[in-house]
């Protein structure tokens, strides 16, 4: 679908959003984001691109070793092997790339991958692999796990990458102070003809840089935060200043008597 289509249908949902409980309680804590949210119009949505992802698995070979004890002799066990490990879901460039936005289609999609990861993480991600492993084969041996070392590895792509049609909607919301910050208000999917909207912005608005700015309960959090942060300080330079007063006045007395 085009994104100007999807842009009409989504406004058409935020018009019934507006006008529930949900987006109510929305304006009672934050009224710079829900006076803006009113004023949005479909040319003002901006349809975001759709995750491209693809199946890949990680090949090579490592050094594991491990140490056990009999009595106060230490023993250590070094092996190498090839491995294999299981399949990971990746995020392939030239689409979305905010992770949770492409976990959130993972969903959607009812697929049987749970996360998807960028290709920045392999490094991790691979380690971990070889790290259980070694882990594992240490154990049956009964020995204690000391380090796994790559010796090579490749990742291995085992798809063809695939777009998944799933679109996040933005909207760039004023800060109340100038600043401009685009945030998502919601996404559109159609999985296999079943067409999801979702609009659930006082849910998603929580957790963007936009609610730290606006919100009256968030700025009220974080100014009580701030307060109790200042009087540890305070409380913390008081308790110096009286250890190094108690320790001049007990090595002053003694000559003082």
């Amino acid at each position: 679908m085009e994104k100007g289509a999807i842009a009409q249908k989504f406004f058409a949902r935020l018009q019934n959003y507006i006008s529930g409980e949900e987006f109510k309680s929305l304006q009672s804590d934050n009224p710079i984001v829900a006076a803006q949210i009113m004023e949005l119009t479909p040319d003002k949505l901006i349809i975001g691109d759709c995750p491209k992802v693809f199946e890949a698995h990680f090949e090579g070979n490592v050094t594991g070793k491990g140490h056990n004890y009999s009595g106060d002799t230490r023993y250590e066990r070094t092996f190498c092997t090839d491995f294999t490990t299981g399949y990971f879901l990746f995020i392939a460039e030239g689409g979305l790339s905010d992770k949770n936005l492409c976990n959130e289609a993972l969903r959607l999609a009812k697929s049987e991958y749970s996360q998807v990861f960028n290709l920045s993480e392999k490094n991790t991600l691979v380690q971990n692999e070889i790290d259980i492993l070694v882990k594992s084969e240490l154990r049956k041996l009964d020995f204690w796990f000391d380090r796994a070392r790559l010796n090579s590895w490749n990742l291995v792509h085992d798809s063809d990458e695939t777009e998944l049609p799933y679109y996040p909607v933005y909207a760039n919301l004023n800060d109340g102070n100038g600043g401009v910050i685009k945030t998502v208000i919601g996404a559109y999917s159609d999985f296999d003809g079943n067409e999801v909207i979702l609009c659930d912005l006082k849910t998603r608005i929580v957790s963007q840089p936009i609610n730290a700015r606006t919100s009256i309960s968030a700025k009220a959090a974080a100014a009580a935060s701030a307060k109790k942060r200042k009087i540890a300080v305070a409380c913390g330079v008081i308790f110096t200043v009286l250890i190094v007063a108690g320790t001049a006045l007990g090595s002053i007395l003694p000559n003082i008597l």
